[in-house]
């Protein structure tokens, strides 16, 4: 499937209300049309290092294979992504 951020979401959907952007992902993630994910990114390349299915598997500290070194996972550096599921 293909990812998004939620800031392409709201630019590919023509700006809507934030509030009826939250409702449409909570719906389809219900729905199993998308998968939320968080993104831990790398402080230094900004690439994506892992993703977790919660904030609550989000570890202190990570490694960053970007650099090849352990880094202190920042709130700065969860994005949440949206996965389109393939049909």
């Amino acid at each position: 499937g293909r990812e998004y951020s939620p800031q392409q979401l709201y630019l590919m959907l023509g700006g809507p209300a934030p509030e009826h952007l939250a409702l449409a992902l909570d719906e389809l993630t219900q729905q199993g049309r998308v998968t939320r994910v968080y993104r831990v990114e790398s402080p230094r390349s900004h690439s994506g290092i892992k993703d977790f299915l919660s904030i609550t598997e989000i570890p202190p500290t990570l490694f960053d294979n970007t650099t090849d070194e352990e880094i202190e996972v920042d709130p700065s550096l969860i994005r949440p992504v949206f996965k389109t599921t393939p049909a």
